[in-house]
């Protein structure tokens, strides 16, 4: 009976041990509790048409992912991200979560919207500085004849390019029953789109060749509230070394700034709103 006790033990003490060495595949920093006072929101993520990306063979050859899997896991890493960032101050429905038919609702959001391409708003001036910088590293060189050059959604294929002025892709709702439909399925009071995300390496043509190249990660968005008024709508950009090549490295180091930075942009709307709404009643 004694044999069959330490047996028995031994086989538990290995379980635990395999348990405990398996690699963690998710991008979440374990479960919080937060009061959400400043509403629900929920997030759309982009179209998979919509992910442009200069480093899908550098993962693959490095991972032996296929595309169709590095488009899911960045896309359901950055939702994660995103939602352990704002989950401080709002609520969120992540639509990337196959719950509830959430898949067919995100498949008619999808067809429900289109995008323009437009040029990135000037910073608040008190971050003018650091974000025209930042900005400026993102810009690819251009030649004349890309000036007049644009980008589109046709055919369900995105056609792109760079010109002289940074821009983003905004979603325009075309289909005047969505917002109803999608407050009052989610209970929530704003509406994120992530409307496109890039991943492009920013090849310098006067440096070396050979050297590695710094990685820019840049997030389309568009808010809108529960009546369908748009709030804001801009990207937001981080960046990372070229030797990373590891998705889920890539997004727990890099996909929080933006978060940070697509919350920072809703948080002051919001209170740009509020501050219309105390001026309006202080006309009366």
């Amino acid at each position: 009976m004694q044999t069959k006790l330490q047996l028995l033990g031994l086989v538990l003490l290995l379980y635990c041990s395999i348990g405990s060495q398996a690699q963690d595949f998710t991008f979440s920093k374990g479960e919080q509790s937060f009061t959400h006072d400043q509403g629900t929101m929920l997030l759309v993520p982009w179209d998979s048409k919509m992910f442009l990306s200069d480093i899908n063979r550098e993962i693959h050859n490095r991972t032996g992912l296929e595309l169709d899997e590095i488009k899911r896991l960045f896309r359901e890493g950055f939702c994660q991200m995103y939602a352990q960032e704002a989950t401080e101050k709002f609520g969120v429905v992540d639509l990337t979560e196959d719950i509830d038919g959430r898949v067919s609702d995100l498949d008619y959001i999808h067809s429900s919207v289109s995008y323009t391409y437009l040029k990135v708003p000037p910073p608040p001036v008190e971050n003018e500085n650091k974000a025209k910088a930042l900005i400026n590293r993102f810009k690819q060189k251009d030649s004349p004849d890309q000036r007049q050059r644009g980008v589109n959604v046709e055919d369900g294929e995105l056609y792109t390019y760079y010109d002289e002025k940074e821009r983003f892709m905004e979603t325009q709702i075309n289909n005047p029953d969505l917002v109803s439909y999608l407050v009052e399925t989610y209970d929530c009071d704003y509406i994120v789109f992530l409307n496109e995300l890039d991943i492009r390496v920013l090849r310098d043509h006067n440096q070396e060749r050979g050297q590695v190249w710094d990685r820019q990660v840049k997030v389309h968005y568009t808010v809108f509230d529960a009546e369908g008024t748009k709030l804001v709508s801009n990207a937001a950009y981080s960046l990372f070394e070229g030797q990373e090549k590891d998705v889920y490295a890539i997004v727990r180091r890099n996909f929080t700034e933006p978060s940070k930075r697509i919350l920072e942009g809703i948080t002051q709307a919001l209170a740009a709103q509020q501050n219309t709404a105390e001026e309006n009643d202080d006309d009366y």
